[in-house]
């Protein structure tokens, strides 16, 4: 065999390990295609909004118990013009309950929460069987506040996350004003699917078995 003929031979093969491993990568890539992300900032949504979804066929969030407004005070968003909003309103509005749930398990959950006068809301995330995962208050009365940052990921709670509850703490009886708890900056991401993972470990021993083949030619 010619030089010129073991050139072209080698970059065949070059060349048909290398499009072996991008076929890899793209069924890898399909298969996590598709929304395996819900996020908003609730900007693209309508004011007075109640019930909505975000994210895509196969993960997504549903928020109900609040509504998308507009407060007209800048130190109350991470991301204006518009939040999510539960407000008290005297006594029918005390302990407003907001919830969002997962179409399927939640992996990580991040989002700004705080409270307007500061009423201290609580956060409660529960696992796909609805056992409560933990519980913690908005403290925070900003949105620059550190304290306003949540993220809960199925590592750190030991399970999946299938849904969040927010509950305001409006006042009793009027006249007291009541508290507003206002949520901005909202992401989640999916569990991996059983397919999305098959596609990973096949990317991973194609790539083992196109280096397995180098080292052999």
């Amino acid at each position: 065999m010619s030089v010129l003929s073991s050139v072209l031979s080698t970059r065949s093969v070059i060349f048909r390990r290398l499009f072996s491993v991008v076929v890899l990568a793209l069924v890898a890539e399909q298969a996590w295609a598709g929304s395996t992300v819900a996020a908003t900032n609730f900007d693209d949504l309508a004011p007075g909004t109640a019930t909505f979804t975000v994210g895509g066929p196969d993960f997504s969030a549903t928020f109900s118990g609040g509504e998308v407004g507009n407060l007209a005070s800048p130190p109350l968003y991470d991301t204006p013009p518009l939040v999510y909003l539960l407000s008290g309103a005297g006594a029918g509005g005390a302990g407003t309950v907001g919830l969002i749930e997962f179409s399927s398990p939640a992996a990580s959950v991040s989002f700004n929460a705080l409270n307007a006068a500061n009423g201290q809301a609580t956060i409660a995330v529960f696992g796909v069987d609805d056992a409560l995962l933990t519980s913690v208050p908005v403290t925070a009365d900003v949105a620059a506040d550190l304290e306003a940052d949540f993220a809960f990921t199925s590592e750190a709670l030991g399970a999946a996350i299938g849904s969040i509850t927010i509950t305001n703490p409006g006042p009793a009886t009027p006249p007291n004003p009541p508290y507003i708890t206002v949520i901005d900056s909202f992401s989640a991401t999916a569990v991996p699917t059983p397919s999305a993972a098959a596609a990973g470990m096949l990317l991973i021993a194609g790539l083992a078995a196109r280096r397995r083949s180098g080292q052999a030619a």
